[in-house]
């Protein structure tokens, strides 16, 4: 037990680089746009790259891991992302910057998916779910508390400093995975071609896009993402424009948000022996699209009082904190081979998809809370519309195991 924890926390650390990467910085957005003489859409733009590089990435960490083996890709991609965040340390630029960024997020991704491969290959089909869950667990305790000491610590430091701690902590995981995970991929692809026995079950991305289990799974949280995605690169100019709120009262407000995330996230271990999995995960689509409903229509007719707001910021957060735990494990359920393009796919939709939704949001111009709230709204309906038209029973889903 003390080892698989010990595995556990070892992998959450590169795991969380892309909460890492956003949480800690987006507090001090706002001052990192004045420092560089940039506008509201192009500090916004150092978010979004980040992430549509952390969705295009994928592809290349999972297809590399099948064939070379998850531990030395997960190493490379762990040293790029410290390289790229100490080069953000001295961004001239907010061009500079976003481009940077691009690379930090393509590096940040090795970390998530590498870690559901490897979930994948140690605990099998019956128990991904369950250990994919457990990981983001512990990956829901971390964004509690960066957004806070993000705003704490704008007081003090330059936004260039966080870039310096992210190089810190990249080191220390780097440390961490050489010295104690092991590789749990039992022959690499580049292993088995003298063994076609082995590579028959090789999938290629058209037969795991042709899943709908997968499929529903994966849209289903693009879509949660894209509004999460949205809220986040948008809340702390709103929240600064509506309610005058300070760089530590926005690092607060983020923490409020990841703490509702991190309760839909453990209490799946309570839901999912009372309900099963298919009917948690309904759970979270209808909290999440509930709230983002009713954060849309209060603010059309007005500024809402605070505490109302973030009532139903945090419902919303809570059942995306479901989907987040559970559609990842049950999107890779089908996969016996091949486990690492699985995810790589699942996390390139999910990734690409919110930044692009987000992005277009932003290039449509300046944005009031009505018209974010609608655009999140209706990301909400899209995902509950991608869970209730898409049905594939998990029984035929599991048959390629």
């Amino acid at each position: 037990m003390r080892q698989n924890l010990f595995f556990y926390g070892l992998l959450a650390i590169p795991a969380c680089f892309a909460p890492l990467s956003i949480d800690l910085l987006v507090p001090s957005l706002p001052s990192l746009a004045e420092d560089l003489a940039a506008r509201l859409s192009d500090s916004q733009l150092s978010i979004y790259m980040f992430i549509l590089a952390y969705g295009l990435a994928p592809f290349f960490w999972g297809v590399l891991s099948d064939r070379h083996g998850r531990k030395p890709l997960l190493l490379c991609g762990i040293l790029l992302y410290a390289l790229m965040s100490l080069a953000c340390t001295f961004a001239p630029s907010i061009d500079v910057l976003v481009a940077l960024r691009f690379f930090q997020g393509f590096a940040a991704a090795a970390g998530i998916v590498i870690a559901r491969a490897m979930l994948r290959d140690r605990y099998g089909a019956e128990g991904t779910t369950k250990a994919i869950s457990t990981l983001y667990m512990f990956l829901a305790l971390i964004p509690i508390a960066l957004p806070i000491v993000g705003g704490y610590l704008s007081l003090f430091f330059a936004w260039s400093d966080f870039f310096l701690s992210m190089f810190v902590i990249a080191i220390i995981s780097l440390l961490g995975v050489a010295w104690r995970i092991p590789e749990t991929l039992s022959k690499p692809m580049a292993q088995r071609v003298a063994e076609p026995e082995l590579t028959v079950g090789t999938l290629t991305a058209r037969q795991i896009l042709s899943n709908k289990y997968f499929l529903r799974n994966t849209l289903v949280n693009m879509f949660a993402m894209s509004g999460t995605v949205l809220f986040v690169g948008n809340y702390s100019f709103l929240s600064t424009d509506t309610y005058y709120t300070s760089s530590q009262e926005n690092g607060y407000i983020l923490a409020c948000f990841n703490v509702a995330l991190a309760c839909g996230i453990f209490i799946i271990r309570i839901l999912v022996p009372v309900f099963g999995v298919a009917n948690c995960i309904r759970i979270g689509v209808g909290a999440l699209t509930i709230a983002w409903l009713a954060v849309a229509a209060v603010s059309t007719s007005g500024v809402p009082p605070a505490i109302l707001l973030m009532a139903m910021l945090m419902l919303a957060s809570f059942g995306h904190g479901i989907i987040m735990a559970l559609s990842p494990g049950e999107a890779l359920v089908p996969f016996s081979v091949g486990a690492g393009k699985a995810s790589a796919i699942y996390g390139c939709i999910q990734s690409v998809g919110a930044a692009l939704i987000s992005y277009a949001v932003a290039l449509t111009g300046p944005k009031g809370l009505s018209e974010v709230s609608m655009a999140i709204a209706a990301c909400a309906l899209s995902a509950t519309l991608c869970f209730c038209l898409i049905k594939r029973a998990r029984e035929n889903a599991s048959s390629h195991d």
